[in-house]
């Protein structure tokens, strides 16, 4: 498990690049608009999701391509709670795995856990 924590935001678990959906946390149902600036050129990307049952799942042709490797701090326009806590911000960073024969694994559902 690896942590990225330069950011000052709660520091998140890797997840895997290729996945199907990604997992935020719980926020009030409704519309949840995200921003991701990336730690390495401060580009800055956006996506646009719906809470549903308090929690919020988006999939991956509606977030923005990331950079293998690269981390990202997260903001929400709404209140988000991860791990019983309200997270002002939290840092992504997304990775590629790979299975035990060395192939890339794909079509994952990936969800946001608080590195410990």
């Amino acid at each position: 498990m690896s942590c990225y924590t330069c950011t000052g935001c709660t520091a998140t678990k890797d997840m895997n690049l290729c996945f199907d959906d990604v997992t935020f946390g719980a926020f009030p149902n409704g519309t949840v608009n995200l921003t991701f600036v990336s730690t390495v050129d401060s580009s800055v990307s956006t996506a646009v999701g719906t809470a549903s049952g308090g929690s919020l799942t988006i999939t991956n042709e509606n977030l923005p391509a990331f950079v293998h490797g690269v981390a990202y701090k997260v903001t929400s326009d709404v209140q988000w709670t991860l791990d019983s806590t309200v997270q002002d911000c939290v840092t992504i960073r997304f990775v590629l795995r790979k299975d035990k024969d060395g192939a890339i694994v794909t079509g994952t559902n990936e969800t946001v856990e608080v590195c410990s």
